[in-house]
């Protein structure tokens, strides 16, 4: 496996945006470090004034330091759009296979963010959440971006289940995305709560499948997103209401009910979200 994992073509992003994505959202100096990074880089300093005049920031048109457009936009936010756009230009949204995989990074995206808010118990920074949705299936971006045609076809209705195209991928490419995900996570130098994210979003060890947390929470976005993204009627809520039971181990999370009505309003309420961050993202040919 070393020897593929070697041989995968890794795209870069730029200094800054690996700059950021080191930063950790509970850090005090958090607002402070953001700034001076983005003070450092014209391209991101534009970004902030572009955002903070546009209509989804409330339109404002009176010029304004950096510092307060910032302030404007939240920190954690600018991090989570800056992040989003730059991952579209690398991995482009127009190719098939990878256009199906931001779709699903997106769903999983907005279900983490939306859990976040909702269940404090999860304890996750909303904005940092999105970031890590995002970022989880890097690795999936990484091996459909050596062979597009390849992955995409992988991506079938019997995929669905993560053990099965894990296999595939390991058959094809001598890795599979988690594999290739941490690989990617220590060729950009993520910082460690990122990069456990994305070597282990699908599958439990034992070690780390005690209480909630960011990595427990992304698993289960996954597991929302993978209804999600899946065709209409293919998947039964219920299933998927098993699957979380499994996932939280039977323990209940205080402030969330995933069972019945509750998870079908969840549902409902999660595609109108992911779609809103596909058009914010301009994903939308994808």
């Amino acid at each position: 496996m070393a020897k593929h994992l070697d041989h995968l073509s890794i795209p870069s992003l730029g200094t800054a945006v690996i700059q950021l994505m080191a930063l950790s959202p509970d850090d005090p100096l958090y607002f402070d470090s953001v700034l001076e990074i983005i003070s450092r880089d014209p391209g991101l300093s534009s970004e902030v004034y572009r955002l903070t005049h546009s209509a989804a920031f409330s339109g404002h048109d009176d010029p304004c330091e950096l510092r307060h457009g910032l302030v404007r936009l939240g920190a954690r936010r600018f991090v989570s759009i800056v992040l989003g756009g730059q991952l579209a230009t690398v991995f482009r949204p127009d190719e098939a296979a990878l256009g199906i995989l931001w779709k699903d990074s997106v769903c999983v995206a907005a279900t983490n963010r939306h859990l976040a808010r909702a269940v404090p118990a999860f304890e996750v920074d909303p904005e940092w959440a999105f970031v890590l949705g995002i970022l989880q299936n890097v690795g999936a971006m990484v091996l459909a971006y050596q062979n597009p045609e390849l992955y995409g076809g992988l991506c079938t209705k019997e995929s669905l289940d993560s053990t099965a195209i894990l296999r595939r991928e390991s058959i094809a490419f001598g890795c599979n995305h988690e594999q290739a995900g941490q690989h990617v996570a220590e060729r950009w130098s993520l910082p460690d709560g990122i990069a456990k994210v994305v070597a282990h979003h699908h599958h439990t060890r034992q070690e780390d499948d005690t209480g909630l947390g960011a990595l427990r929470l992304t698993r289960i976005s996954v597991a929302i997103a993978s209804h999600l993204c899946a065709p209409q009627g293919t998947v039964n809520p219920r299933q998927l209401e098993e699957r979380l039971e499994v996932l939280l181990g039977g323990q209940a999370v205080e402030g969330w009910s995933y069972r019945g009505k509750a998870l079908d309003g969840l549902l409902e309420t999660l595609r109108e979200q992911a779609d809103q961050e596909i058009d914010s993202l301009n994903l939308r040919a994808a």
